[in-house]
């Protein structure tokens, strides 16, 4: 019967046109997954969600209406928009991103699952922004995710590909002679950790974590900010290491 009944509701969604049907149908979708019960439901207004996200262009989405429990970011620098939300499934924690371009093949959908391992970062990203490379476009995407005992988050150089792909190789976070294209860091359910660009979106700034005590070392669950803030900042297309910013680099 509520097989019978999601039919029913798509069909009569996919009727619907215009921006404003579209968005709508987004908020129903939002409020379904948040009201049903069993994971094949949820995943199935999440994915019918995605769908609907992908009929908008970009600048269509009317940020002041915006949906509870969507996340929704508009990139600074290039014409694209990131729509992302989570669902609880009985295994843990559904991650759904939405990279929507103004060029449609770019756009993306990355879905993790828990357990899943297809390579899809286990993130819910909350910002991302372009930057140049040897004339090649890439991304940084900051994301966040948990587990039962540690919050989590990452930085990670992406590159979407005209045929609706994301590439997470190219090793351009640069420390010391290392080279990376991703950075995560785990710290404790209870605790909070600065990760942002900055206001000109040249440097990535992010508190520095230690843990509460010595004989906590690689605990995770026991890690937070100690007061400290390093950063990645762009310099001839590579993020490079700096440490220990002062006051006044933290403003600029």
């Amino acid at each position: 019967m509520r097989g019978f009944i999601f039919g029913i509701l798509l069909f009569w969604w996919g009727g619907a046109g215009g921006q404003n049907a579209v968005q709508d149908s987004m908020a129903v979708c939002m409020q379904k997954i948040t009201e049903v019960s069993g994971d094949s439901l949820r995943l199935a207004y999440s994915d019918r969600l995605a769908e609907w996200i992908g009929k908008l262009g970009v600048g269509e989405y009317d940020a002041t209406q915006g949906i509870k429990y969507l996340g929704y970011k508009p990139c600074r620098n290039a014409k694209a928009e990131l729509f992302s939300w989570s669902i609880p499934l009985s295994k843990g924690a559904a991650y759904y991103n939405y990279f929507l371009f103004e060029d449609k093949k770019k756009s993306v959908l990355l879905k993790s699952l828990p357990g899943d391992e297809t390579g899809v970062p286990p993130y819910l990203f909350y910002d991302f922004w372009a930057f140049d490379s040897n004339k090649r476009e890439y991304f940084v995407l900051l994301g966040w995710g948990e587990t039962t005992k540690i919050n989590r988050k990452a930085i990670l150089i992406a590159e979407f590909t005209p045929s609706g792909k994301v590439n997470f190789n190219r090793r351009l976070l640069k420390r010391g002679n290392s080279r990376s294209a991703a950075m995560s860091f785990e710290y404790g359910k209870g605790m909070s950790m600065m990760l942002k660009q900055d206001k000109n979106g040249k440097r990535i700034i992010f508190d520095h974590l230690s843990p509460g005590e010595e004989k906590y070392e690689g605990a995770w669950m026991f890690y937070g900010p100690d007061g400290t803030v390093n950063a990645f900042e762009l310099k001839k297309g590579e993020w490079q290491w700096k440490e220990k910013l002062k006051d006044r680099e933290l403003v600029n």
